[in-house]
C-alpha cells in the first residue's frame, strides 16, 4: 500500500508543482482580462477621465501608503487638482474600483506563492511516506486541500483538479490499515489438576565412550568336499554267480567230543 501511495503522491506532486509555476503567468493574464472586460462594461467618460488624471498624479507625486483610506485621500485630492474633472465621487468610485482589482491582484499572487510552497510540501511528503508514512500522507492530504482552494480562488481549478486528486488518494491510501494476518492460538495452560510437580533435577551420569576393540581375524571355514561315491553293484539274475568277494556272516565252529575207545563199547 505504501508503493501504491508513493506512486500517486509522486505523480500528484509533479503535477501541482507544474500548475502552480504556470499559474504565476495565468492568473495576472486572467486579472487582466477581467479588468479590461469590467472597464468596458462600467466604465464611463468621466470614469476613463478620472482614472487618467489619478494616473498622471499618482506618476507625479508617488504613493507610499496603499491603504484603502489613503487611496480615498488620494482620490479627492487629485479631484481638487484636476483641471478638466472636478467631481470628486466619480473619482473615488474610479479609485474605489481599481482598489478592488488591485487587492485581488495581490491576493492571488500571493496564494500562487502559497500554492507553490504546498505544492513541494506534497512532493517531500510522497517521498517520505514509505519511511514516515503518517507525516507524508498527512503533507500531502494539507498539500491537497490547499491547492485546491488556491486553484478555485484564482480560476484555474480545471489543472489543478488531476493533481489534488492524485494527492488525496495517495493521502487516503496511505492511512488505510493494513490486513491483519491470521495467528495461531495461545498454548493453552494445563489446568492445575493436571499440573505435576516438577522433578528435582538429578545429575545425569557422565558418558564415556567406550573403547574400541579390534575384532577377532577372519578365519575363512574349510571348504566342503564331497565324499566319493560308492560304486554300483553290478547288475545280477536269478541263478547267477556273483563275482567279487561276497561277505558272509562268520559261521560258529562245531566242537565235537572225541569217540570212546572201541573198549568202552558194548555190543
Amino acid at each position: 500500500m505504501r508503493k501504491l501511495a508513493f506512486v500517486f503522491g509522486y505523480a500528484g506532486g509533479v503535477l501541482a508543482l507544474i500548475f502552480s509555476f504556470i499559474m504565476i503567468l495565468t492568473v495576472p493574464v486572467n486579472i487582466l482580462a477581467d479588468l479590461s472586460a469590467d472597464i468596458q462594461d462600467d466604465f464611463s467618460n468621466e470614469n476613463v477621465i478620472a482614472l487618467n488624471e489619478m494616473g498622471l498624479l499618482m506618476e507625479k507625486e508617488g504613493v507610499t501608503d496603499y491603504s484603502e483610506d489613503s487611496m480615498a485621500a488620494f482620490a479627492e485630492e487629485a479631484a481638487q487638482k484636476s483641471v478638466i474633472l472636478n467631481d470628486t465621487e466619480i473619482y473615488e468610485d474610479t479609485m474605489a474600483f481599481m482598489y478592488k482589482y488591485g487587492v485581488h491582484f495581490a491576493v492571488s499572487m500571493a496564494i500562487v506563492g502559497i500554492s507553490i510552497v504546498f505544492a513541494l510540501v506534497a512532493f517531500i511528503g510522497a517521498l517520505i511516506c514509505r519511511k514516515a508514512p503518517t507525516g507524508g500522507g498527512i503533507m500531502m492530504l494539507l498539500s491537497a486541500l490547499v491547492t485546491l482552494l488556491a486553484a478555485i480562488y484564482t480560476g484555474t481549478l480545471i489543472p489543478m483538479v488531476a493533481a489534488s486528486f492524485l494527492l488525496t488518494l495517495a493521502g487516503v491510501i496511505v492511512f488505510i490499515p493494513k490486513p491483519v494476518k491470521k495467528q495461531a492460538l495461545p498454548y493453552a495452560q494445563p489446568y492445575y489438576r493436571d499440573y505435576q510437580p516438577q522433578q528435582p533435577y538429578a545429575p545425569q551420569p557422565q558418558y564415556t565412550q567406550p573403547q574400541y576393540t579390534q575384532p577377532p581375524e577372519y578365519t575363512q571355514p574349510p571348504e566342503y568336499t564331497q565324499p566319493p561315491a560308492a560304486p554300483k553293484p553290478a547288475d545280477t539274475q536269478i541263478g547267477d554267480v556273483p563275482t567279487g568277494d561276497v561277505p558272509f556272516p562268520d559261521e560258529e565252529s562245531q566242537v565235537f567230543a572225541e569217540p570212546a575207545d572201541g573198549d568202552d563199547i558194548k555190543e
